[in-house]
């Protein structure tokens, strides 16, 4: 067993709040992460025994919410860069990753801005998520 006697105790006492045991799922998944760190199958499995579900189904579940693919933070802060936000210049408080300058290519000289580039650009801009995650990793000690 990966999972200490008193999370599968929290476990149990979640899923009877629910008319559904499956909606204890996610705080399962809480549970595990926070005790083990990284999910795997073997932990799939033995919570998938508290709500008669198989690995798979569970695995399903975690890999669809990003934060279950992250690796473990002292916190994860998600900054809105939707566009009400943006017009608040939430934009301003969040600082993307910096890449390597061997994967992008050289920056390209400015053209004219054309009505149909705008409306691309704001199609693009639409089309991002609404939340950036920014994980603040564990300090190792």
């Amino acid at each position: 067993m990966l999972l200490s006697a008193a999370t599968h105790e929290k476990i149990r006492s979640e899923i009877a709040h629910f008319p559904h045991a499956r909606g204890a799922l996610l705080y399962a998944l809480h549970l595990a992460r926070d005790e083990v760190g990284s999910l795997n199958k073997d932990l799939y499995t033995e919570i998938g025994e508290h709500f008669d579900m198989r690995a798979g189904e569970v695995a399903e579940v975690a890999s669809f919410y990003s934060l279950f693919n992250q690796p473990k933070a002292q916190a994860i802060i998600q900054v809105c860069v939707g566009l009400p936000c943006c017009i608040n210049d939430a934009r301003d408080s969040y600082a993307p990753p910096k890449k390597s300058s061997a994967r992008n290519p050289a920056p390209r000289p400015p053209t004219a801005a054309s009505p149909s580039s705008k409306f691309n650009a704001s199609v693009r801009a639409a089309r991002r998520r609404w939340f950036r995650s920014i994980a603040i990793p564990t300090s190792s000690a």
